[in-house]
């Protein structure tokens, strides 16, 4: 599978397509939403309200992040090498 991605959403897009499994990829969102942040393939990005009181809306702007490893850092998840992501 052959797929485009902005340069500075890199990594969002490793995590999303490195992982089969599908459950680590929920748990990192999960993780990310209990933190106040909103985890998809294009980046992380402070949770915001919106118009209608709703939780969750993204901000417009990703947080920076380089690498997954940052990623993970960052939402204090630990750090596992794709090859050992299949839970």
């Amino acid at each position: 599978e052959l797929i485009q991605v902005l340069i500075h959403t890199l990594a969002f897009a490793h995590i999303q397509v490195e992982n089969s499994d599908i459950e680590l990829i929920l748990r990192l969102r999960l993780l990310a939403e209990s933190k106040g942040y909103r985890l998809d393939d294009t980046g992380l990005f402070l949770a915001a309200q919106s118009s209608h009181g709703k939780r969750g809306a993204k901000a417009s702007t990703s947080i920076h992040c380089q690498t997954e490893r940052e990623v993970f850092d960052l939402l204090g998840f630990p750090w596992l090498e794709p090859h050992k992501r299949n839970l």
